[in-house]
This record gives C-alpha cells, structure tokens and sequence, in this order.
C-alpha cells in the first residue's frame, strides 16, 4: 500500500517568512510615522503663520500685543519683565482673528505666549518632532519613547533684543534675556541676578513650558545666566552708554555660535549700534541725554598719550616714571618692578621674564579704538610685542616684530589665529604703528602700511600693552591715540 505523501514548510521557512512579513510591518509602521510626525509638524507651521499674521494686524489698531491666556508675571527685583502664559480664549477673543483654540495636534497642548512689559514686542512657541517615537504616545510602549532630542521649540513673533529695561516708580533695571519664554519658570515666577535659567529660542532643545510633562523632554537643555547690565533710568554720559553695551557684549559671548549674537561683540561699539541702543532704550524708558546723542553723532577728537622716556637722569623704575605731559604713567598688567627701567632716554628691558605693561593715560582710554606708535632703537636680539584689547596673556591681538619680519595674530582662550607671517627685515630706528578700529587692525612701518586686516571674535574691551622680549631691547618715543 502507498502512503500519500503530502508537502509542507519547514519550521526555518516558516521562521524565514514570519520574519520578513515582521520587517516588511516595521517598514511600513516606520514610513507611516514619519509621514504622521511631517503631517503634524505642518499643522504646527500652519498654525505659527495663522497667529503670527493676527497679532502683526492686532498691533496695528491696538497699538499693543494682547496678554496671554493663564498669565504668569516674571518679575526682576520687584518689577515686571514678561508676561508668560499660553494662547486661549481669552487672546482669541482679543484678536478676534481665529476661530478656534489652535492645540498641538500631538498632545493638546495650547501654544505659549510671552508678552514684553512694554506690550510691543512678543514670543510664541511649539513644538516640532525630530524623531519617529516622541511625546507620552500610549500606542507606544514608554520603553520606546524618543526621550533624547525628540523636540526642538518652534518660535515666532517680533522680541528680537538682547536685553530687557524694567521700569518702575523709582528704580531702572537692564537685564540680559535672549528670550522672553522660560522653559522653566522659577518660584514665583521671580527671576534673579546672576541666576542661570531655560530659555525657549528659535531651534533650542528647550520647549515650551506649556508642554511641560505632555512630551519626553531631553537631557539636552541650554541654561544661561541673566544678568542686570544697566542700574539707572538717566544716561548721562557717552561712557555710561558704552560700559552698558560692554557688560551686554561680554554676557552674550555665549551665544556667539547662534543667530543675532554672533557680531554683537564687534557692533557694541560703532556708532550705529550705539544710535540703535539708545532708541531702544529710550523706547523702552530709558533717558538718554541729548549730550550722549551728540557725542556718538559727533565724537569729540581723539587725544594722545605721549612718553619720549626723557628728562630721567640716570635709571629710573618705569612704575615711578612720569610721563611727558606729567599725568599718565605706565603699569604692569603682569611685570613687577626692575623688570622695566627708563635709561639714556629709551625704555629698556632689564629681565628675561614674560612681562607686559600698559600705558595708564589720563583720563582712561573710553574707546577700544586707539593707534600706537614706537620707535624700535634696540631689538637685543629678540622680539618686541605689541597688544591690542588685552585682557590677559591668553586673550588679545598681539603684533611680534623681529629684525627678520613680523607675525600678527589674534589669541582667545590661549589659541592663536594667525592672520599674517610675513618675513620682511625690519631694522633698528624703524617707528611701527599697531592699531585697531572697530574690527580692523593695521600695522605700518615708518609710515607705509604693511597690514589691514578684517579680523574678529575677540571682546571689544582691553588695553594696549607691549613686551620686550630680552634683555637690553629698547624702544623710545611712544604715543597712544584714543578717545
């Protein structure tokens, strides 16, 4: 008798197709996500454009930007800043532009509103989803949730400063804030000098507050600190007005990497960024005396420091020389004395130490423009330096003359840019003049121009300085022009 014999699949094939039908599902799981989380990120862009043309048509008949809905009060020393909250009802029926709450199409959460205190400028936020897996989904297992750079905030509206002015009754305040949406909103909603907060900008990993628990916020948080950079309601002088920018320049140096930070350090001194400053500062109830506005208009003439090292008999301590119109005089930033001495007339190095001293003009140099001119009598067979905004040994412009050539260079940090090496012999007797204006520097020798160079990335603050290298390198007839 035959058996009827019958086929069938191995357990391997059947392993084999299970498998496949299993990464065919992901695939197509996969594409379906992406294609929901493109879907969602339009209707969040959407929704921004919708809200960002109402308030621009709300702003135009009302004059001001309506308050968010469930308002929170950020306050600096007793005064108000900002005003956080989200958009609901009560800013739709302000603006009477929308139909309908608009909600994260995700998580239902309402879109952050943050009103200045003037009411003139604002920020609004969501969200936008980077990863597949993201936000509290209870179709995914929490295990798979996209918990590290699932979000990026989505910003909008017109806050555009770098500073916010808060005014009350008898006191002013200038603090630093890059955004006027927290993240993270701090007890009381009270924030604090020299504190470091989340600040929710264009791109960041720090989404807004009202999507606070909705979503897997990442690890990857950006905090920076808040600063009080002005404590007055009156400027007065031109030199108040510069310390102001300067305080504001050297706390956003942090954001030198992200948009609208990245020339504030080199803009803080030029006459149309000091012209822009004092508007918004007037718009924001700041007094600029007219005297300020005349000076950036039409700056006083530059002055110059003078020292030909003379009228010394025998060797004088440079720190106990005086100069030749009897009220400057020099100093160490990091010499000590006997390393600098003035003999026969010239400056001369004493030490083989790496020292370096500054010119101490009176009244003090108000301006990181300034133009210095020496005469080299004796290179000692080494190098003579000269700074440009020194601040210490490992942040400054440096100029390196030896007879052989020079070498300009920017250091930050204690990393050198190298902007020019030039072999060129450079004799004794020869006068070199080192300057910067705004972010050009210039070199010459005995009055032809050797050097101009465009050049950035350091503090506008810092002294002009020199070194000499070796002992006996002498100079002589120095001369520093400033404002």
């Amino acid at each position: 008798m035959l058996l009827k014999q019958t086929k069938a699949f191995t357990l391997v094939e059947l392993i084999v197709v299970i498998t496949i039908l299993a990464i065919l599902g992901t695939l197509g799981f996969i594409s379906y996500g992406s294609f929901l989380k493109g879907a969602r990120n339009s209707n969040r862009l959407s929704d921004m454009k919708i809200i960002e043309k109402a308030m621009g048509l709300y702003i135009t008949t009302e004059a001001i930007y309506p308050l968010p809905d469930n308002p929170i009060p950020i306050n600096y020393s007793g005064s108000l800043a900002w005003t956080q909250g989200v958009i609901g009802t009560g800013v739709l029926n302000q603006i009477n532009r929308i139909s309908s709450v608009p909600v994260d199409p995700l998580v239902g959460a309402q879109y952050s509103l943050s009103v200045l205190n003037t009411r003139r400028s604002y920020s609004a936020a969501s969200i936008k989803e980077e990863g597949l897996f993201a936000g509290n989904n209870p179709i995914i297992a929490e295990s798979y949730a996209l918990s590290s750079q699932g979000f990026r905030s989505l910003v909008i509206g017109n806050y555009l400063s770098y500073d916010v002015s808060l005014i009350s009754e008898n006191n002013c305040s200038v603090i630093t804030a890059p955004s006027i949406l927290l993240s993270d909103i701090p007890a009381g909603g009270n924030i604090i000098d020299g504190d470091s907060y989340n600040y929710t900008f264009f791109n960041s990993y720090n989404i807004p507050q009202s999507y606070s628990g909705l979503v897997d916020e990442t690890a990857s948080t950006e905090s920076f600190q808040m600063v009080e950079i002005l404590d007055v309601c009156t400027i007065s002088s031109i030199n108040q007005l510069k310390l102001y920018l300067a305080k504001l320049a050297t706390n956003y140096q942090p954001f030198a990497t992200k948009d609208k930070f990245s020339a504030l350090v080199f803009m803080s001194n030029t006459r149309e960024f000091q012209l822009t400053a004092a508007k918004l500062l007037q718009e924001n109830g700041i007094k600029i005396e007219s005297s300020v506005l005349n000076e950036i208009i039409s700056p006083t003439p530059f002055e110059v420091f003078i020292d030909t090292f003379s009228d010394v008999s025998g060797s004088e301590i440079i720190g106990g020389h005086t100069t030749d119109d009897g009220v400057g005089a020099w100093i160490g930033q990091n010499a000590v004395a006997g390393d600098y001495t003035i003999e026969n007339n010239k400056l001369r190095k004493n030490t083989s130490a790496i020292s370096v001293i500054s010119p101490d003009p009176f009244p003090l140099v108000t301006t990181p423009n300034y133009t210095m001119s020496f005469e080299v009598d004796n290179f000692g067979a080494g190098m003579i330096s000269a700074y440009l905004r020194y601040t210490d040994l490992d942040n400054h412009y440096k100029l390196e003359v030896t007879q052989s050539g020079y070498v300009v260079k920017r250091r930050v940090g204690g990393v050198d840019s190298i902007f020019s090496n030039i072999n060129d012999p450079i004799s004794n007797g020869s006068t070199l003049n080192f300057g910067v204006q705004d972010d050009t520097i210039t070199f010459g020798v005995n009055g032809i121009e050797k050097e101009n160079i465009v050049a950035g990335g350091l503090n506008t603050q810092g002294f002009p300085a020199l070194y000499l290298q070796n002992i006996g390198s002498e100079i002589d007839n120095y001369s520093l022009t400033y404002r």
